[in-house]
């Protein structure tokens, strides 16, 4: 039998990132198959008096777009010119399935070809060219680029595209991305002033949370369009019912003033607020150090402090559930426990104060777990505690000091399961100090939500503040190496720098109590959270995180 081959390779091109120097549009493989299905029902093979029915041949596009079956770039198809079949100079339909970058569908048509014996055809040269206007596709000539480049999508409903980018695996689905309309004077990015916004559709839509201090608690404008959330939440397609104070509020989780150690407080609900629920369908934003950083300025106990508050809202926003105290799947020790009041979504917390007391719990064998104890302030003694994986009978932890961990006097401290004991039993032993809390278990999620964090902008004159005076740049950049640090822990974590060239002006963009974002303030955080995204799917998409 005779056989001819197929090559090709699918890119998207999509918008510019930072992910490299120039300012073209960046050309990322497809995911996807492509399908050939031949024109003949029935091959006759004349000298072998059989007869073949042949089948489509599905062959998958590899991680850099290549057309590949068994893992082999490349498919070999029966010739369509052969003289050893009847009929002969039959073609094969070219067809494709699940077409996406980074999730977002991408719509190709189908095409037939011929493939001769003993030839290697390459989709890129035989290609049809499109004859209507928008986004064709290119019919390269022999000895030119023989990638074959699919443009963009144009039309996106925002909605649709916004919930599917928040869930599942989708998570890093491509949105076209439009802030809604800059402050009265000030240049968008593409030098207009009123920026279209992206239409939507009706139904239940993903909501864009917040969670931190005054700049997301909607203080300081007259036009309420104009907070940066906002506008986020508008550009993205989702509903926004979290400002404070604002006619949309029905949580208040976002409040003036808050600390990171409040903006836990509010996501677990342990102060009086709805807490955050496992499997929210939502994008999650924080900006929330900048009253830490000018409380006490970079001391080593309040960035210990705030390092462990951070730890806490990512492993809550990260959990498929909250495991409280009371589960009978956390396994205490046959000593005295008793029941105070606990952190995580408004339950209990037992304690021990004997000596070898002990909780433990049998890790999932496909995933890791944040454990959650009580740490204790700065000058008050905590818990001694060992840790041992009992299934493998080795020690992960010995003697860790739960005292002087925080500048409230107690507080949440979570513990992360290392791999190694995914579906062992690990155990917290008291070996000293005072009581042994155990507040909750939370296993990691496998598809968590994206969270979006703002780090800290500068201001001109943080002596501006009688209630939080003692902020610098200095301190500033201390708190926000914490929003780094989680996005090295949590792969869901977006990053957003208003302080990088180009976005926040410290000197322009507060209002006159020297603090707060004025309006073009709200549209450069608006801007640099919007670039963050985009940054971020495109290193998801090129599995560069």
């Amino acid at each position: 039998m005779q056989y001819g081959t197929v090559t090709g390779r699918l890119l998207a091109a999509v918008a510019d990132s930072v992910v490299d120097a120039d300012f073209n549009p960046d050309e990322v493989p497809l995911s996807g198959r492509v399908v050939f299905t031949p024109s003949a029902t029935a091959l006759k093979v004349v000298a072998a008096g059989a007869t073949i029915l042949p089948v489509p041949i599905k062959c998958d596009l590899d991680s850099e777009g290549y057309l590949t079956l068994n893992g082999k770039r490349g498919v070999n198809l029966i010739a369509t010119d052969t003289t050893e079949t009847n009929p002969t100079g039959f073609t094969y339909r070219v067809s494709f399935e699940s077409l996406t970058y980074a999730g977002t569908p991408v719509s190709y048509g189908s095409f037939s070809i011929a493939v001769p014996a003993g030839q290697t055809i390459d989709l890129a040269v035989v290609a049809p060219v499109a004859t209507a206007n928008g986004a064709a596709i290119i019919r390269g000539e022999p000895g030119a680029v023989t990638d074959v480049t699919i443009g963009e999508v144009q039309t996106v409903d925002a909605t649709a595209d916004a919930d599917a980018f928040l869930t599942g695996d989708e998570t890093v689905k491509q949105l076209n991305l439009v802030l809604p309309r800059g402050p009265k004077g000030d240049q968008g990015a593409d030098g207009s002033t009123a920026l279209p916004a992206v239409p939507t559709s009706p139904g239940s839509r993903a909501q864009l949370i917040t969670y931190g201090h005054s700049f997301l608690a909607e203080q300081g404008l007259t036009d309420e369009s104009q907070y940066w959330a906002r506008r986020l939440a508008k550009s993205l397609g989702l509903t926004y019912p979290t400002s404070d104070g604002g006619p949309a509020n029905d949580l208040k989780r976002a409040s003036g003033g808050t600390t990171i150690g409040d903006s836990l407080g509010r996501v677990a609900g342990g102060i009086g607020t709805a807490p955050w629920v496992p499997g929210t369908k939502a994008l999650v934003v924080l900006q929330a150090l900048i009253n830490s950083a000018r409380q006490n300025g970079a001391t080593a106990i309040d960035i210990t402090s705030a390092i462990n508050s951070a730890r806490g809202i990512m492993a809550l926003v990260n959990a498929s559930e909250i495991v409280q105290d009371t589960d009978a799947r956390i396994v205490k020790s046959a000593t005295t426990w008793q029941v105070g009041t606990g952190f995580f979504a408004g339950g209990t917390a037992q304690y021990s104060s004997t000596v070898g007391s002990y909780f433990e719990y049998v890790v999932p064998a496909d995933r890791d777990v944040f454990i959650a104890t009580v740490c204790r302030g700065a000058g008050t003694a905590g818990a001694v505690v060992n840790i041992t994986d009992q299934t493998a009978g080795t020690t992960l932890v010995t003697g860790l000091d739960l005292s002087a961990s925080s500048i409230a006097n107690a507080s949440i401290y979570v513990w992360r399961t290392p791999a190694s004991a995914r579906g062992h039993t690990v155990r917290f032993t008291k070996t000293g100090g005072t009581s042994l809390y155990i507040d909750a278990v939370l296993p990691v999620s496998p598809n968590p939500p994206p969270v979006l964090w703002m780090k800290e902008p500068y201001l001109a004159n943080y002596a501006a503040s009688t209630q939080f005076p003692n902020g610098s740049d200095a301190a500033l950049d201390a708190f926000n190496a914490i929003v780094d640090q989680m996005s090295a822990e949590f792969p869901n974590l977006i990053v957003a720098d208003p302080n990088q060239a180009g976005y926040w002006d410290k000197a322009n963009d507060v209002l006159s109590d020297q603090v707060h974002p004025n309006e073009q303030g709200h549209y450069h955080l608006a801007r640099a959270a919007h670039d963050a995204v985009r940054a971020w799917q495109a290193r998801k998409a090129l599995a560069l995180i």
